[in-house]
């Protein structure tokens, strides 16, 4: 329920953050129009969304010197991962909204990592937080096979 859900942020960070729901809708969002790549060889355009910036996440909490990676942390044991650079880019969100709406639960609401450079398992549904992290740690999808960098203009959809 969203009286319970919370959001954290935790690792290698200088303050550890968490949010309601009620305090995370009250943060800056910032509305963006992306496209979706599914490994399968699908891409959904134009996809307009709102969310968190991730990059201001970070900021708030503050990164430490060991920090190399974001792991999304999502309900069910999935997790997702990407190189702290890629989280830093500017449409790199937590999404909260598509279509002007609030995210379904079929497209990983209430909340979703948003990746959108990178094919879609590394835009981990139903996510409850990040962990910054110094060294890489796998994601569900990357510890059976596919790629750890995920680009979809390569290709790069199987390591």
């Amino acid at each position: 329920s969203l009286e319970d859900w919370t959001f954290y942020v935790e690792g290698e960070v200088e303050q550890p953050l968490e949010f309601t729901w009620e305090e995370f809708n009250a943060l800056e969002q910032v509305e963006q129009v992306i496209n979706h790549h599914c490994v399968t060889g699908w891409t959904m355009l134009n996809l307009p969304t709102r969310g968190v910036p991730v990059k201001a996440l970070l900021a708030m909490a503050g990164l430490t010197d060991k920090a190399n990676f974001v792991v999304f942390d999502c309900e069910h044991g999935y997790t997702s991962n990407i190189h702290i650079a890629e989280a830093q880019k500017d449409n790199v969100q937590i999404e909260l909204r598509m279509w002007d709406e609030a995210l379904l639960e079929k497209y990983g609401g209430p909340a979703r990592g948003r990746v959108p450079d990178l094919y879609g398992y590394k835009s981990g549904k139903w996510v409850m937080g990040l962990r910054i992290l110094e060294i890489d740690e796998p994601g569900f999808w990357e510890t059976k096979g596919y790629s750890n960098t995920a680009d979809p203009w390569t290709q790069d959809r199987y390591s």
